[in-house]
């Protein structure tokens, strides 16, 4: 295939042109796709399964006061396993599958990443669950293993986790990157492939305020 990008006041349009022969002859066939970019204020965070994976579903204003709920499912659960000195998991990780009330979790990926734990280095293996549902039942079965040494991060809130990995502060300006799908929905929607702060304004005069309180008791 060939590849031709043009640029046009800040959008990219991007046409493949795909071959197809066909009685001797050369059939070119040309797709079109232009990326748009929305800039949002981010209210809210949650995830919705959809097709078998979870997607962070993020809900906010745009610039000019609309609301809208931006998508990204780029994201995959996960938590981290420390192994005993010298313990080689990876494969063992791999194969761990748990059902449970007709949900069916398993580990999707490992990777081995440097991390600090009471201010000393470790190595821990990073494990990608299939939904953020599987988290605490995949983390069950991995901390009865005699060669764990200890398992982190598997009690934060995906949504949460997201917001945390991503950069991304409630109630300042962002920017997505992507496309509007026709997703039936009371709100706009778009699909986005790439998210990031865009600046450091914060939205003006909002009209809600709440808070949550934790309380403890003997």
């Amino acid at each position: 295939p060939l590849f031709f990008v043009f640029w046009h006041y800040d959008i990219i349009l991007l046409i493949v042109f795909k071959d197809f022969a066909i009685d001797n002859f050369i059939y070119r066939e040309s797709f079109s796709k232009a990326m748009e970019t929305v800039q949002f204020f981010p209210l809210d965070a949650t995830y919705k399964v959809q097709d078998g994976k979870a997607v962070i579903n993020i809900y906010g204003r745009t610039i000019d006061g609309r609301q809208i709920c931006i998508l990204d499912a780029n994201f995959e659960p996960y938590f981290y396993v420390i192994p005993k000195e010298n313990a080689n998991i990876s494969e063992k990780l791999g194969k761990i599958k748990v059902e449970n009330e007709n949900e069916h979790y398993f580990v999707t990926k490992t990777e081995t990443v440097a991390k600090k734990l009471l201010g000393r280095e470790v190595f821990a293996i990073k494990v990608y669950a299939n939904l953020p549902s599987g988290v605490p039942f995949i983390k069950d079965v991995v901390k009865e293993w005699d060669i764990i040494e200890s398992v982190h991060e598997y009690d934060i809130l995906f949504a949460r986790r997201y917001l945390i990995d991503k950069n991304i502060t409630p109630l300042t300006l962002n920017q997505a990157t992507g496309e509007f799908t026709n997703q039936k929905s009371r709100i706009p929607v778009f699909r986005a492939d790439k998210i990031e702060q865009a600046g450091t304004d914060t939205l003006h005069n909002p009209k809600v305020l709440a808070f949550d309180i934790e309380t403890y008791s003997h």
